[in-house]
C-alpha cells in the first residue's frame, strides 16, 4: 500500500485527503487528542507548576528535547519511517505487573 499512496510529503498539519486507486482504497486516520487543550495554555504548567512539569516531562528532559526541537524530533521520525516503512518487532520485554 505504501507504493500505490504516497501520502503526506510534509507534516503541514493541514488536512489532506487521498483519491482511492483502483485496485485499495486508503485507509483513515484521526488525531484524538482528547480533552487536552492544544494552546499555549499548557506552557503554564511550568511557571505555575514546575514540579508536576518536571515529573510529567521526564524523558524530553532526560533527552533534551524542548519544544522547538520537537518538530525536528518528528520530522525525522517520519523520513526514517518513509525510508523504511517495514515493522520491527519491539526487543523491550513486556512489564511483569500492571500498575493499576
Amino acid at each position: 500500500m505504501d507504493e500505490e499512496y504516497e501520502g503526506n510529503v510534509e507534516a503541514t498539519g493541514e488536512d489532506s485527503s487521498i483519491e482511492p486507486a483502483e485496485s485499495r482504497r486508503p485507509f483513515r486516520t484521526l488525531l484524538d487528542v482528547g480533552l487536552i487543550r492544544t494552546t499555549t495554555d499548557n506552557h503554564t504548567l511550568i511557571e505555575d507548576q514546575p514540579e508536576k512539569y518536571q515529573t510529567h516531562f521526564s524523558e524530553y528532559i532526560k533527552r533534551r528535547i524542548d519544544e522547538d526541537g520537537l518538530e525536528e524530533m518528528y520530522k525525522k521520525v517520519h523520513a526514517a519511517i518513509r525510508a523504511n516503512p517495514t515493522l520491527k518487532k519491539s526487543e523491550k520485554q513486556p512489564p511483569k505487573d500492571h500498575k493499576r
